[in-house]
This record gives structure tokens, C-alpha cells and sequence, in this order.
């Protein structure tokens, strides 16, 4: 078996080593059984060293100090798992000592925060399946395309404000429910847009409506829309057409101005008039005939007011005027106000004889009357017993009105 130079007395380890190591390498090379051996997995070498005794059987291991003093081991003088990761120095693995084509770094902690750098990596070398989790404070640069956005993964909380502008938003995208209250003012409703359809029923109060003018046009107002209750108050010149029903007039005074009434074009309704009202009014006079006579004074005739509304009375005013011119002469003139047979109203009567001689009387009267019946006014007269009737005449004023 080749035995090694011995070791001088005064020598160092690594200076032995230097020179017995080309001897050693061709040991090693032809023959681990010779000058070296294998044992527990261990490299020793036989020495001859009369100084140190522990010289005899020397480990490698103990021995191999300056790594620079070291030739090449091949693989085959390793045995299996014999280089831990203690024995890599640090930067020594390169990429192409990595097995390709399998996974090699399966757990993240075999990586060190920031150990990989940029340069180590090749472009597009990294794809999603052998990314875990990526925090977004990585993403510095370029954008993300829509169709990598999850269906409702944006909330309002992501997106800042002011950032989403008109052009941004589909048509019609925008419904009621994404509307806050009261969000939409008098600006944001273009003119003519809103119409009747869009109103519901008492909708629009009055907190809703600006102080300054709001509706400009008669259009904008639908034909009998516009209420009794929605009128505070309406000053009489814009009564501009049509008329006014009398039963819409009420109690109170009635002023005319000072130029009258100009024109009354139609009546009155009788039952819109106020008591004492006059509704018809009837006058006249006839003169006597001869001999004794009775007679109807004309155009006194009328049928009262039939209105269930309201009661009427008749003023009646009746005139009685007899003269004589001769001493012969006589009259006597009788006036009433009549209903059929009945004298209604006191007889009135005037009577004188002899020359020059004259009598007037007048009496008014007020007499209630009957709806929907006939009166009238008459005259009667005779020549009071002188043989010889004198002049006279008989006359009526009648007058309908409303009963107090």
C-alpha cells in the first residue's frame, strides 16, 4: 500500500497538505483501498509521522483546510446526500444547476424576502399558476383590463371621487334606485322634460317648487286642471270672458262704478235676487165709459212668480180721479186690486156733484200673493144719482218683488 512523505516535526497541516497533495490525488484517483480509505462514511489517508503518533490515520475532512489546496472531487468519489446546504457557499448555485424539468422551490419560505432579484429572473418567466397571492402595492405600472374585473368587485368604496364622468355610463343605466333623495335639482331636469305621466298624485308641494317663476305658458297648464282650492285670490280684471251665474252671487253690496250699468244683455234669475227686489212691474190708467160700467184696466194682468225658492208680494198703488163740470153732474170713480172676484187690496174711491167740482184719491197697499195665480186691477164708476155722469179715471201701478 503507498505510503505518504511523513510530516515534519515543525510542520504545519496546510503546509503538509500543499505537498503531499499531488500524491495524494493519484492515490485517490487508482484506488481508495490503497493509501486512502472510506469508513463511516468518512475520507482517511494512511501517514508515517514518527512525531505524532495520531498522524497514523488522519481524516480528510480535518486535514482539507484550504480549500484552494483542493483539486476537483467528481461526482462519483460523493457519496449520496453527503453536501448539505451548510457546504454551498452563498451565490455558488447558477440557474443552469437547476433541474428544469421539474418544480425545484416548492414552498415560499425557501424563498427569502427580496432574495430573488429582477436580473435573476427571464422575461414572462413567472405565469399565474406560480403565483400564491400578490399584494397590490407590487402593481406599479400599466392597467387592468375589464374583463379581468370580477362581476361586482368594484364597490363605491374603490372609486374615488369625481372619477366616473358622463361618458363612462351606459344609456339608461341609470334607474331610481341608484338615485339618493333629492338628488336631482331644478339644473340637472332638462326644459320640457318632465310631463304630466311623470307626476303622480299630489307629488309636487310646495317645498318642491322654486320662488321664481315656474310655470310660463298657458300649455303648461291642462284645460280644467286649475280648482276652486288652488286659487288664493284673483283680482276681478282677469275676468276677461264668459259670465257669472247668479247663484254663484252671495250676500254683501254690489257696487257700481260710477259709469252704471252699461248693459244687461239676458234677465235676471228671479231666485238669485235678494228680498224686495222688484220682478215685475205693471201701470196704468182708463177713463170712465157711460152709464155704470165695470172694466179691467189694461195691461194690469199678470200670473205671479212661481218659484219655490222664494215668496212675492204686490205694492200696489191705486188711483181714484173724479170731476163735474155742471149742476146736474155727478161721478163716482172705484179702482181695486183683484184676483178673480176678490178685491185684495182696499177699494179705493172718488165721488163728487155739482159744477166744478173734483175728487182725487190714492191708496198703496202691499198684498201678499199666491204663487202661480192671475191678479189684476179694475175700474167701476156711475154718475153718483144726478141723472148725469161727470168725468173720472181709474189707475193702477202694480209692482211683483221678492217678499222680506
Amino acid at each position: 500500500m503507498p505510503i505518504l512523505p511523513q510530516r515534519g516535526q515543525d510542520e504545519e497541516a496546510n503546509e503538509y497538505l500543499d505537498r503531499i497533495l499531488p500524491e495524494l490525488n493519484e492515490i485517490l484517483e487508482n484506488s481508495v483501498s490503497g493509501g486512502a480509505f472510506v469508513k463511516d462514511g468518512k475520507i482517511f489517508v494512511k501517514v508515517v509521522s514518527p512525531y505524532n503518533a495520531a498522524d497514523k490515520d488522519l481524516e480528510l475532512g480535518k486535514m482539507l483546510t484550504n480549500s484552494a489546496n483542493i483539486v476537483t472531487i467528481d461526482t462519483e468519489k460523493l457519496e449520496d446526500a453527503a453536501v448539505t446546504l451548510a457546504k454551498v457557499a452563498n451565490g455558488s448555485i447558477s440557474g443552469d444547476k437547476l433541474v428544469t424539468s421539474e418544480a425545484v422551490i416548492t414552498q415560499s419560505a425557501q424563498i427569502g424576502d427580496a432574495t430573488i432579484l429582477t436580473a435573476a429572473i427571464g422575461d414572462a418567466q413567472i405565469t399565474n399558476a406560480k403565483i400564491g397571492s400578490l399584494d397590490a402595492n407590487k402593481i406599479t405600472s400599466g392597467s387592468l383590463a375589464a374583463d379581468r374585473l370580477g362581476a361586482n368587485s368594484i364597490t363605491a368604496g374603490k372609486i374615488a371621487a369625481d372619477t366616473i364622468t358622463s361618458d363612462k355610463i351606459a344609456a339608461n343605466a341609470i334607474t331610481s334606485s341608484e338615485l339618493a333623495s333629492d338628488a336631482v335639482t331644478a339644473n340637472k331636469i332638462a326644459a320640457n322634460a318632465v310631463t304630466t305621466d311623470k307626476l303622480s298624485a299630489n307629488s309636487i308641494t310646495s317645498t318642491k317648487l322654486a320662488t321664481s317663476s315656474l310655470i310660463t305658458q298657458s300649455a303648461q297648464i291642462d284645460d280644467g286642471i286649475i280648482t276652486n282650492a288652488k286659487i288664493n285670490s284673483l283680482n276681478a280684471n282677469k275676468i276677461s270672458g264668459g259670465s257669472i251665474s247668479a247663484s254663484f252671487l252671495s250676500g254683501g253690496t254690489l257696487t257700481i262704478g260710477s259709469g252704471g250699468i252699461q248693459t244687461i244683455v239676458g234677465s235676471f234669475n228671479p231666485e238669485n235676487l235678494n228680498a224686495g227686489v222688484i220682478l215685475q212691474v205693471l201701470a196704468n190708467s182708463v177713463g170712465r165709459g157711460t152709464g155704470t160700467s165695470t172694466a179691467t184696466i189694461p195691461s194690469t194682468t199678470f200670473t205671479s212668480t212661481n218659484n219655490t225658492s222664494f215668496n212675492t208680494d204686490a205694492v200696489v198703488v191705486l188711483i181714484a180721479n173724479a170731476s163735474t163740470f155742471s149742476s146736474n153732474q155727478g161721478t163716482q170713480i172705484a179702482t181695486r186690486f183683484m184676483t178673480g172676484s176678490t178685491a185684495l187690496a182696499l177699494t179705493q174711491t172718488a165721488a163728487c156733484s155739482g159744477a166744478g167740482q173734483a175728487d182725487v184719491r190714492i191708496h198703496a197697499a202691499r198684498v201678499q200673493l199666491n204663487k202661480n195665480q192671475q191678479y189684476f186691477a179694475s175700474i167701476s164708476f156711475n154718475d153718483n144719482g144726478q141723472g148725469e155722469a161727470g168725468q173720472g179715471t181709474g189707475s193702477a201701478v202694480i209692482l211683483e218683488v221678492r217678499r222680506v
